[in-house]
């Protein structure tokens, strides 16, 4: 870089720390210093934080960027989204480059400039950090890529942005969920929750279903869906994710409002302090008899979708003290079988040694009416 080029981006760094950045007004053209690299391999392209949050920002970059020009986008990011970004992982106070990773709308990892597409929303995710699927708008339907040869083409549809929830129609077929249902009913037993001091216990006051737990080597489908469910997340670490547990719902059980997170009383209680449930894959395994007329087994989120009917508590007592048995309110998300929910419990920033849990993703399983309802629930946990 010559002497021109290093006042410049002096200039240009200067300047960037003395703005007030907005959604509308984080844009930046980056020039290469080669002059032999030409104009048509500028792309332009949407940044956003992992998750989707943060941006967007509208990068003019060129795909031909060398370790160098990468550095200067990777410091620009850095200045602009560092809050939603949070600190290095390793300690450092800066970041340094190649601490970024790029992935775009599939999860799918961007390894260099080079493959980075013209118009396309990207997302930079600190390494050591599990990458969040984006929920940008409601309604935004994405295919997905790479699930497994035997699995038909599938769409991830975004139904909340905050919390963010997506649902995949499909996503285990009529045999995968009979398989699950036949080995899980062998095994039920009174449904537990996590108390405070980090022990399992029945609620019957809370939680009125049953359960049964199955491991991912018991058979072949089994693998299979936990290979799924891994391409869905992104991440491959089989030691990340729980045992499957299925649980059924006779008609009139329930399982009353609660976070899949575990508060900080049990964390401390439990091996490694800073384990915690970052996102959850439920799948439903049969149909619900009436359940398009109401009749029950919804799973409802009430602090999301437009017609949200709960405004957010000004406290933790306010919140504790609120009746959310009312499954009529909120978000309500029909079951239908083979067809799955993703939802992330902690927020993006800080989701590997850190985690904070996300109040949005409060959450009920309805009972059914008249018939049972099965289900299947896996979590990924960040240690």
């Amino acid at each position: 870089m010559n002497a021109v080029a290093q006042t410049a981006l002096c200039l240009l760094v200067a300047w960037l720390c003395s703005r007030r950045w907005t959604d509308e007004d984080r844009t930046a053209r980056f020039v290469s210093p080669d002059p032999a690299v030409g104009a048509k391999r500028l792309v332009t392209v949407k940044v956003y934080t992992n998750g989707g949050g943060g941006g967007p920002l509208a990068l003019e970059v060129h795909r031909t960027g060398d370790l160098r020009y990468r550095t200067g986008v990777e410091s620009w990011l850095r200045l602009v989204q560092a809050p939603a970004l949070g600190p290095p992982t390793d300690g450092q106070e800066h970041w340094r480059p190649g601490q970024l990773r790029w992935f775009d709308a599939s999860l799918r990892e961007v390894a260099s400039f080079r493959a980075l597409g013209h118009g396309v929303t990207y997302f930079v995710v600190p390494r050591g950090q599990t990458p969040f699927r984006p929920a940008l708008a409601v309604g935004d339907r994405l295919p997905l890529r790479a699930l497994g040869a035997s699995v038909p083409p599938l769409v991830i549809e975004t139904l909340s942005v905050r919390p963010a929830l997506f649902a995949v129609a499909d996503f285990l077929s009529a045999a995968e969920c009979a398989h699950l249902v036949q080995l899980a009913e062998q095994r039920l037993q009174p449904s537990l929750t996590y108390e405070a001091d980090g022990s399992l216990r029945p609620t019957p006051g809370t939680r009125t279903s049953e359960l049964g737990w199955l491991t991912p080597g018991e058979s072949p489908i089994l693998g299979a869906i936990q290979q799924r469910v891994q391409r869905l997340l992104g991440v491959p670490n089989t030691t990340l994710y729980e045992s499957f547990q299925v649980v059924r719902y006779l008609p009139g059980q329930f399982y009353h409002a609660h976070h899949d997170y575990f508060p900080d009383t049990a964390r401390r209680q439990m091996p490694d302090p800073r384990t915690q449930r970052i996102a959850t894959v439920l799948v439903y395994l049969n149909e619900v008899e009436g359940a398009a007329a109401d009749g029950g087994g919804h799973t409802v989120f009430p602090y999301a979708g437009d017609d949200r009917s709960y405004s957010w508590p000004s406290s933790w007592v306010d919140h504790v003290a609120m009746d959310y048995t009312d499954c009529t309110r909120g978000l309500r998300v029909a079951p239908h079988r083979g067809k799955a929910l993703l939802f992330y419990n902690v927020l993006p920033r800080d989701n590997a040694l850190n985690p904070v849990g996300d109040e949005s993703t409060l959450h009920m399983g309805c009972a059914p009416v008249r018939s049972v309802k099965w289900a299947l629930n896996i979590w990924l946990r960040n240690v």
